[in-house]
């Protein structure tokens, strides 16, 4: 797998996190959801979109490494 493709890939996760969470809130809005929203999905997505920007500078380095052998 290419770091882009992983970078895609987690991209599309999170997303899909995003939707199922914001169906979920239809059925379970009180507080206790906006706890778990807090603590558990907002740093999920978070975190997750710092992971795709270093996966994005992991692979500009990657290429670099690559042309510097050649």
């Amino acid at each position: 797998m290419s770091v882009s493709s992983g970078q895609g890939r987690l991209g599309k996760a999170i997303k899909e996190v995003q939707a199922d969470f914001a169906e979920l809130k239809r059925y379970w809005n009180d507080d206790a959801a906006e706890k778990f929203e807090k603590n558990h999905i907002a740093p999920l997505v978070l975190n997750g979109r710092a992971a795709i920007e270093a996966m994005g500078h992991i692979e500009h380095l990657l290429l670099k490494m690559k042309r510097d052998c050649e």
